[in-house]
């Protein structure tokens, strides 16, 4: 008894995937291909030039730079991160700074959309 059990669910079990892998089949021969759809181009944030100086209020190291919060004489306050990579791949020259020196850092800069500027060092003084 117990092997005719097992023989049907066997036959049962090999059907029912036998079936799917068939209608799996004839669904992709039946269903043209969709067209590749052009990749959209990710929006980008408008980068400017900038050149800023001012003191700096906060430095988070990193692994081969830091990132400074830097406060101009207006107030303003400016992200800049200082990389060793960037600055020598621009001719320019790396320095560790502290809180509470003024710095002049100058490279590509954007805004986000709550208004923080951000600027990528090449130029440091």
């Amino acid at each position: 008894m117990k092997e005719t059990v097992y023989a049907a669910l066997l036959v049962i079990g090999l059907s029912a995937f036998t079936a799917c892998n068939n209608e799996s089949e004839v669904k992709k021969e039946d269903t043209p291909a969709p067209a590749p759809a052009a990749a959209a181009p990710e929006p980008k944030a408008e980068e400017t030039e900038l050149s800023v100086t001012g003191k700096i209020t906060g430095i988070e190291k990193g692994k081969d730079g830091y990132m400074a919060t830097i406060e101009d004489s207006t107030g303003k306050k400016y992200t800049a991160t200082i990389s060793i990579v960037n600055l020598q791949k621009s001719g320019g020259t790396y320095k560790a700074h502290e809180v509470g020196e003024t710095i002049t850092v100058q490279g590509p800069g954007w805004s986000d959309s709550t208004g923080n500027t951000f600027i990528m060092a090449k130029q440091l003084n």
